[in-house]
């Protein structure tokens, strides 16, 4: 007979089980319990019945094979990991509905011991509309990519293919985008058969945006007459004339490219000409790193004449430096992202170490003394990422007694 104790506790725990018994009906996911000797469910709630496609109450007895017929082995691999480590398990498989339908789930399961029957309960999440958004993200971060990389391969194939023909001169380039697309861009080419033009260029910030408006620039930087190029003047009837100067050029993209809503960003230049008949240099220097001549037998120097960038102020005018490129001499235009590399404590590479590398190079051929550039920077930096696009020209005139 109940002792008097027992009979003022009954009512309590009646109220605690109905309150149980609505919190397992009301919860938002399905809930399941399983005989994990007999491999059959034995109790299931409102939301796993409509989850898994069966009326109330058809779950009860549904062997678990029947519900995950694809999953049965990880559910295993999940029970013999809980029944050692004593810890439950979250992981997402594909259920078998009762309609025949598979759906994914997300489920979180653990083991419990009810009046020594070793049972598993289930918490369900129905997870098939974020796998359908996960799919189409997929899908679209697949194109985006293969968008990325079409473009990355119309930026590589604008580079020089070939070097220029020069009698005494060599010329060398590398270019080393930080990310896919390249905000850096360059080029030399023949406008006749006298004289060479070259430009690197550095369109600010990174990405995409960078990249659409280093290939327009490119555009209007193309070496054959005729629009939309800018290298040359223009006659009164429309046709080509004589080759521009570099300070025509400048002036030419400083209108074209003005920063406004529809040109958000600015770039920096150095655009030149090279006499290959005299060996003069005239370019300009439009808010770009200075070049950096290395003459004979003498300390590397930086060309003077810093402008404006391109697009800054409608009104700029730009000035050009005339340069003779001595016998044994060498001439290296690069782009910030060279000595803007750091070190894990944010010190930058800087000029002056950019400088003692090029006079450290000097015996090295020119494509040997570009990748001891690359490689002293890389070194200072201890090889982090790169956080800016880094490229490079560079010019070499033949000693006096090689072009003898």
């Amino acid at each position: 007979m109940p002792s008097d104790e027992e009979d003022e506790r009954s009512p309590a725990v009646a109220g605690d089980l109905h309150l149980l018994q609505r919190i397992f009906e009301g919860a938002n996911d399905g809930i399941i319990l399983v005989d994990t000797a007999a491999n059959r469910v034995l109790k299931a709630n409102r939301r796993a019945h409509e989850l898994l496609e069966y009326a109330p109450g058809e779950l009860v007895r549904v062997p678990v094979s029947a519900l995950f017929p694809d999953e049965m082995s990880k559910l295993e691999v999940f029970m013999q990991s809980v029944a050692r480590d004593g810890e439950g398990w979250t992981d997402e498989l594909q259920c078998m509905t009762g309609r025949g339908r598979r759906i994914p789930a997300e489920i979180s399961a653990s083991l419990l011991n009810l009046n020594g029957r070793n049972c598993m309960l289930a918490v369900m999440r129905d997870i098939s509309m974020r796998k359908s958004s996960e799919e189409r993200f997929h899908l679209a971060y697949e194109r985006l990519r293969a968008d990325m990389e079409s473009a990355a391969r119309i930026q590589r194939s604008l580079l020089p293919r070939v070097s220029p023909v020069v009698a005494g001169m060599r010329f060398a380039w590398e270019v080393f985008p930080c990310s896919e697309l390249a905000g850096d861009t360059l080029n030399i080419f023949h406008l006749d058969r006298d004289h060479v033009g070259f430009f690197v260029l550095d369109v600010s910030g990174h990405g995409a945006a960078a990249a659409m408006m280093s290939m327009a620039i490119h555009r209007l930087l193309a070496p054959s007459p005729g629009p939309p190029s800018v290298l040359f003047r223009r006659n009164l009837d429309g046709t080509s004339g004589e080759i521009a100067t570099p300070e025509e050029v400048c002036q030419a993209l400083n209108t074209h490219f003005q920063m406004g809503s529809g040109v958000p960003q600015y770039f920096t230049l150095v655009y030149g000409i090279l006499d290959g008949r005299s060996g003069d240099v005239r370019l300009v220097v439009a808010g770009h790193c200075a070049p950096i001549y290395v003459p004979p037998g003498d300390l590397p120097l930086e060309i003077p004449g810093r402008n404006f960038p391109i697009g800054f102020f409608p009104d700029a005018s730009y000035q050009a430096h005339t340069l003779k490129l001595e016998p044994g001499s060498r001439l290296y235009i690069y782009s910030d992202g060279l000595t803007e590399a750091a070190d894990g404590d944010g010190e930058q590479f800087g000029r002056r170490r950019l400088m003692q590398a090029m006079e450290e190079a000097r015996d090295e051929s020119l494509r040997g003394s570009l990748t001891s550039l690359l490689g002293s920077m890389r070194g200072f930096s201890h090889n982090a990422r790169l956080a800016d696009d880094v490229s490079l020209l560079a010019f070499e005139v033949a000693p006096a007694r090689s072009l003898r």
